[in-house]
């Protein structure tokens, strides 16, 4: 039997790690670390999440991408046309997100900053992995 671990940890970045044009819009580049116990990952968050994704599309394959929810972009489009579905779909999804048990573990990097601070900066994705895997470490 394969040695098994007590967490599993979900990875997923924001922003661009580009050093050549810094958007002044959004200057930052975020990772975050999502850390279940698998347990609970397993005795409710997939079924939690299964049960919305299967009430709101009939099927589970859907990616809950919150840049897609918040701008209405397929397959999230039926949300713009019904503001009462709109409201419902969004309290509970935060219900759900607001019950899961979990911990997150979150690198934001300043772009501006780290490009002014030093002559040849370090790729801000690669430096995002190492500071979130450092403190993974801690956490566990």
């Amino acid at each position: 039997m394969i040695e098994k671990g007590k967490y599993i940890v979900y990875v997923d970045e924001s922003g661009d790690d580009n050093l050549g044009y810094i958007d002044p819009k959004y200057p930052i580049f975020v990772i975050n670390f999502c850390c279940f116990e698998i347990s609970e990952y397993l005795n409710f968050v997939d079924p939690a999440l299964k049960r919305f994704k299967f009430d709101y599309f009939g099927h589970d394959q859907i990616i809950l991408h919150e840049t897609d929810i918040r701008k209405s972009k397929k397959p999230f489009d039926f949300l713009e046309k019904n503001k009462d579905l709109k409201d419902d779909f969004l309290s509970n999804l935060s219900k759900i997100i607001e019950n899961i048990p979990f911990t997150i573990v979150s690198v934001i990097i300043d772009k501006t900053k780290l490009k002014s601070q030093y002559n040849k900066p370090s790729n801000p994705y690669h430096l995002g992995l190492l500071f979130g895997l450092e403190r993974l470490s801690k956490f566990f």
